[in-house]
């Protein structure tokens, strides 16, 4: 008679689970064995957090599970000989023996002075003990009770419970299987105060703190040598090199592993932070890395009420790879233990049901008459044929292309890319678990997802490419809506309950959100694309219910009610599109139309609002980039700014996919805004092809919609600024951003910048998100001397900061005339950022800078900028980027462009005098720059009429009145005291010759 199956456990992804603690509970005997006869000892023990639920002790079977292995366990007997945990007494406290590895727990007892903290010490082999901890802060008496809950052979598992006058402060919960490095960490804090107890690893000798070593990107454990955090005072000494903490996305703000070790001894000690959904009172429970004179570097762990889960790994030196060349040890143990344990994955359904050949994402109609649609405009048929007879397999338009040609050998080449996809996918998982999963994982998938559901829907694909692929979105899908890789929460910190204190935590290092904001929709709208794609999933309807109530909020937060979104405009193309996504699949399935949300239709007003004049510009657009335009001149477009994170080396940012998909969405609802978004396309170079949703682009492609030519106003965007706008007799289009408002995430300290085209030329710039030197070294575009601004510091190298991180003011004043467009703007700065040489979240603190930039856009023909500085004790310098060398004509005037028919007039007013500290070529853009005294204002005035005689300027201090006149211009403008919020008095004479 065959033996009973007590438990099957099977491994999915193809990871390695050494020395594992499998669940077994309802098993009520000692032994497993398995069907090879391996034997497994079961031991009984509390449950903790992260354990499945279920009843109050689980009981736990040791077994090393290999990867993809299926583990069926019997009841066994007892071996004859088992070398297994051991506990044995001293007088120092009991000492757990673990396979080489030693731990002295603390004694139980009542401490008067040098309370004890949980670990007594650690002594790899039989070498000097090393390590220990201590309390502080607690006025003695301290009650210490040990409670040793399992002590092998599998297993030890015991609590340490500190108590003072009668009140339980706080209990660690640990875990430590046999053979084990790693022990995990439970530990609740009942009461907050300022004490916290401290692990140090080695005594007496002084250790370095380590990072690193883990993330993205593979790389070595690095010295902890410059401080990742802002140091506060603290009454325990020290000072904080960097964070132990698990806030949202892994962390990505806080050090989520760190190492110590000493020069002189092997031993190496870890910790690391995991179980984001067990995490208690996340913003005020985080423990320090801390650098001290006596001992070096240490872990403290301040008694914060709340729950906080960790690893703490103990091992030698020589089992840590600092080749950069694998994964460090903590990362393959957080991955292990706390990303991707056996107990969460051996619960995902990765496989099936498969789902019938109908297109899901899209529906039979789409890919019916898209070609029919394409057809009708031969410049995109033009540009598909070409972009065929070159493309790779592995261009993200390849698939789309070939699914519109319809030829097999074509429709063959798209299945390997697809299962490299889902190959990379387990790849890093397996190398680094939720540290390796990222956005892009996702910005891939959606764009996968699309062509997926094409090949298979028309039998390109056969069952087992169906399911290897499935596997690896699935598995995408689990990993983005599990709150130990992200807690949404966190993306909208108003809404953090007071107990968790994410928000006030996050406020002077991480803004208003751990991580920018598009990343949390690049989350959820993978999981909604995927779960629309696999309808027959047992997760389908909780994924489609949680990712409809996230798309809400997110817009919700994220988005102003004109549509404009709080992050750059890059990452507004960006989120829309990944939006859209989600947006498709669920007017699709007629479970929601997003379509009627007013800050998703905003957002497509928003970018018509945003859309240059056509001008000439130099990005390299060609059908070998991934962005595929069918346009037959190339070489003038309408395109959107380079501001901040958006455009690229001085060049402006290439539309997306969003114009012709929002004109064929819209276009039975809102003809109007169909002809718009149309007529933008056509000016954009027709995007047939982009790097998102190509599919999704192809197969709603209307280019027979009729074009609606835009109305040209300016208008004022809450949280970005003023898109002011002019069109002069000689029929040329003038537009500028007057950039003011709260928008800070991606837009990179950039208050009081002006973008400025006409003429159909760029006439002031931005350096953009990537950009170089001359010399072709990276240079941060978040630098604020890379925008036209004042800057705040004898050194360019400080950028400011203004009152926070992500903190930034919207304009005082604005107004907008058939006249001009004027802004006020009162920018605050308490802060500088070093970039480059501190993370770009650490603030330094400076002098308070309180500076008014007013800026007056006469539609005539010039732009006034009126500096000036209620509070101000630095040196300021003032900055321009014009693409073209700067030529001075006398001691205050300069231009760019041809000198006998310049592009741009710089009338510098005051000073009178202008000390140019900065003429030269930086990069991609021409630097110029104008350094004075603290506190001394500056007027320029900026003159964009082709052919226009020069200006004549006078500015009147007294009355604050600025006369500005050319041949047919004789303007009198007068400025209000500076704390007026009245609006300037242009008044016009007509001149007479």
């Amino acid at each position: 008679m065959s033996k009973e199956v007590q438990k099957t456990v099977v491994e999915k992804i193809g990871l390695h689970y050494p020395n594992w603690l499998v669940d077994v509970t309802g098993f009520s005997g000692d032994w497993l064995c398995d069907r090879f006869g391996v034997r497994s000892p079961v031991q009984h023990v509390p449950r903790l957090c992260f354990d499945l639920p279920g009843p109050q002790h689980v009981a736990l079977a040791l077994r090393e599970i290999e990867p993809y292995q299926a583990v069926e366990f019997f009841e066994g007997e007892q071996p004859s000989s088992f070398d297994g945990i051991v506990c044995e007494s001293s007088p120092d406290g009991d000492i757990i023996r673990n396979k080489g590895v030693s731990l002295r727990l603390p004694r139980s007892g009542t401490y008067a002075r040098s309370v004890p903290g949980p670990f007594g010490g650690f002594v790899i082999g039989d070498g000097d003990w090393i390590g220990g901890s201590k309390l502080l802060g607690i006025d003695p008496p301290v009650t210490i009770q040990v409670t040793v809950h399992a002590d092998g052979p599998a297993v030890a598992q015991w609590t340490v419970t500190y108590s003072a006058e009668s009140s339980v402060l706080a209990e660690l919960h640990v875990r430590w299987a046999l053979g084990a490095d790693t022990l995990v960490v439970q530990e609740d804090i009942y009461e907050s105060s300022e004490a916290a107890y401290e692990l140090y690893p080695s005594i007496p000798h002084l250790a370095t703190a380590y990072h690193k070593g883990a993330g993205e990107h593979l790389s070595p454990l690095q010295p902890m040598e410059v401080p990742l955090v802002q140091s506060q005072p603290n009454a325990l000494g020290g000072e904080a090199l960097g964070h132990l903490g698990h806030i949202s996305y892994f962390g990505q703000w806080t050090d989520s592993w760190v190492g110590f070790r000493t020069t002189n001894l092997p031993e190496f000690i870890g910790a690391f932070s995991g179980w984001s959904s067990q995490w208690q009172g996340r913003g005020y429970v985080r423990p320090r890395i801390v650098q001290d004179v006596s001992c070096g570097a240490f872990l403290r762990l301040p008694l914060m009420r709340g729950r906080r889960v960790w690893g703490l790994v103990v091992t030698s030196s020589s089992e840590i790879d600092d080749s950069g060349k694998t994964r460090h040890l903590l990362n393959r143990r957080k991955n292990q233990y706390a990303d991707i344990p056996l107990s969460k994955q051996i619960n995902w359904q990765l496989a099936g049901p498969t789902e019938d050949r109908t297109p899901h994402l899209f529906s039979n109609k789409d890919l019916q008459v898209f070609r029919a649609h394409i057809a009708s405009d031969r410049e995109v048929v033009a540009a598909l044929e070409d972009f065929v007879q070159w493309a790779n397999p592995e261009h993200v338009g390849f698939a789309p292309a070939a699914i519109w040609k319809n030829e097999e050998t074509l429709l063959e080449q798209c299945k390997e890319p697809l299962l490299l996809f889902a190959e990379s996918v387990f790849d890093a998982t397996r190398d680094g678990g939720y540290d390796r999963i990222i956005i892009f994982n996702g910005r891939e998938a959606k764009r996968r997802a699309y062509d997926f559901d094409a090949l298979w829907s028309m039998g390109i694909l056969t069952e087992s490419e169906y399911l290897a692929v499935q596997r690896a979105l699935l598995l995408l899908a689990y990993v983005f809506v599990d709150p130990d890789y992200c807690r949404f929460e966190d993306f909208w910190a108003e809404d953090d309950p007071p107990s968790e204190g994410v928000r006030e935590a996050m406020k002077s290092e991480m803004g208003d959100s751990p991580v920018p904001p598009n990343f949390a929709a690049e989350f959820f709208t993978t999981t909604a694309v995927i779960a629309d794609l696999f309808p027959g999933h047992p997760m389908h309807d909780e994924w489609t219910a949680l990712c409809e109530r996230l798309f809400v909020k997110f817009v919700d937060r994220w988005f102003e009610p004109d549509g404009t979104y709080l992050e750059s405009v890059n990452y507004h193309c960006h989120a829309l599109n990944i939006l859209i996504c989600q947006i498709y699949g669920a007017c699709v399935s007629g479970r929601a139309n997003f379509l009627e949300n007013l800050r998703i239709r905003g957002s497509f007003e928003q970018f018509l609002r945003l859309r240059t004049p056509v001008i000439s510009h130099n990005l390299p657009v060609s059908n070998k980039d991934k962005r595929i335009l069918a346009a037959d001149d190339l070489t003038r477009l309408s395109v959107l700014p380079a501001d901040g994170n958006s455009g690229e080396n001085g060049n402006e940012q290439e539309w997306g996919e969003q114009l012709s998909v929002g004109a064929a969405i819209y276009h039975q609802a809102d003809p109007d805004l169909s002809g718009r978004l149309m007529d933008a396309w056509i000016e954009s170079g027709k995007v047939v092809l982009g790097t998102e949703h190509p599919l999704l682009t192809l197969l709603t492609l209307r280019p027979n919609i009729k074009p609606v030519k835009r109305a040209v106003k300016s208008i004022h965007c809450k949280s970005l600024g003023v898109l002011s706008r002019a069109k002069h007799s000689d029929g040329s289009d003038v537009w500028a951003l007057l950039r003011a408002g709260s928008a800070t995430h991606h837009m990179d300290f950039d208050q009081g910048n002006i973008h400025l085209i006409a003429g159909g030329k760029l006439l002031l710039g931005d350096h953009g998100y990537h950009t170089h030197d001359d010399n072709g070294k990276r240079i941060s575009g978040c630098s604020s001397f890379l925008h036209n601004v004042v800057t705040f510091s004898d050194s360019y190298l400080n950028s400011s900061g203004y009152t926070g991180l992500e903190e930034a003011p919207e304009p005082e004043v604005v107004a907008l005339t058939d006249e001009f467009d004027y802004v006020a703007h009162r920018i605050i700065n308490t802060n500088y950022r070093r970039i480059g040489e501190y993370p770009y979240n650490m603030l330094l603190p400076a002098p308070k800078t309180v500076h008014l930039r007013r800026t007056l856009f006469v539609k005539v023909g010039y732009l006034v900028i009126y500096d000036t500085f209620d509070e101000c004790t630095e040196p300021t310098t003032y900055r321009l980027h014009p693409p073209k060398e700067t030529i001075q004509v006398d001691s205050a005037t300069f231009v760019t462009g041809n000198p006998a028919n310049p592009d741009l007039r710089i009338r510098i007013v005051a000073p009178r005098e202008p000390r140019v500290t900065e003429n030269k070529q930086y990069g991609p853009l021409w630097s110029f720059a104008v350094t004075q005294e603290p506190a001394l204002p500056y007027i320029t005035v900026l003159q964009w009429l082709p052919g226009a005689a020069p200006l004549v300027t006078e500015f009147d201090e007294s009355a604050r009145t600025l006369r500005v006149q050319t041949a047919e211009i004789h303007d009198f403008i007068s400025f209000p005291e500076i704390y007026s919020l009245d609006v300037p008095n242009l008044r016009r004479k007509t001149v007479e010759y």
